[in-house]
């Protein structure tokens, strides 16, 4: 595991990866990975807590959003890893030049996604569609 970590820019690990790991929290293992492993943009998933995101220049931390009922977990961690990868890819930038906005905004989308999937059974059958991530962002903006 530890080897696959040096290979890559942008990782995806949850807060029971790290501990496992490491023994270390979200924000010490964020850090270890960017300063020992070479990571430029480390997504640290927290479960319902949301995820924990820093890169060198930003940490933030995004919360899921209100109101999910959650019935399966299959698949949340892939579906989070997908969504945050294809929103970090319209900016066409390199981790360190996203501005905390950016990072933001990719994360939250990103944990929308996941946690809507929650609400069905199965993995690639509780993929949430785009427009309903955008809506569910929306509603839980206002």
């Amino acid at each position: 595991m530890e080897w696959s970590l040096r290979q890559a820019d942008i990782v995806k690990i949850s807060d029971e990866e790290i501990e496992f790991l490491w023994g270390l929290s979200p924000e010490a293992g964020g850090k270890k990975l960017l300063n020992e492993y070479g990571v430029s943009l480390a997504y640290i998933t927290l479960g319902p807590k949301g995820c924990y995101a820093v890169t060198a220049s930003h940490h933030i931390t995004v919360n899921i959003p209100s109101g999910i009922q959650v019935i399966d977990t299959t698949g949340a961690g892939d579906i989070f890893g997908g969504s945050a990868m294809s929103q970090f890819l319209q900016y066409k930038k390199s981790p360190s030049d996203l501005t905390e906005e950016e990072l933001t905004r990719i994360v939250r989308f990103a944990c929308t996604a996941a946690s809507l999937s929650t609400q069905k059974h199965g993995g690639i059958t509780s993929i949430p569609n785009y427009e309903n991530v955008c809506h569910c962002m929306e509603d839980s903006a206002q």
